[in-house]
């Protein structure tokens, strides 16, 4: 979200994840010809449609699924690392930040 919202990441610019790599040990040709590739667009719009379809509106965002059904399980506003919008209500007091729908 920093990235995007502060520094001006260009999500559709290949050269714009290529910092990004090595930290994954992703292979940066490998990464360059998937990323043109018409599968890994639909693919990528496939989740995007998912995560609106279970009600995504912020990040980061977790979803489950039980039984070939998709859940909103936990979501938070804000630059919130996902380890803490995961917190359960009786920890650290993040339940304000964190909305539970399904468990």
């Amino acid at each position: 979200q920093e990235a995007i919202y502060f520094n001006g990441f260009d999500w559709n610019s290949v050269d714009a994840y290529i910092p990004y790599l090595k930290a994954y040990n992703i292979n940066r040709e490998d990464f360059k010809l998937k990323f043109k590739e018409p599968l890994y667009k639909e693919k990528t719009l496939e989740d995007v449609e998912l995560a609106a379809n279970v009600g995504v509106t912020g990040f980061p965002s977790v979803i489950l699924k039980k039984d070939d059904k998709y859940f909103l399980y936990c979501y938070c506003f804000g630059f919130i690392p996902t380890w803490k919008c995961l917190y359960k209500k009786s920890t650290a007091g993040w339940s304000d930040l964190c909305y539970r729908i399904w468990e």
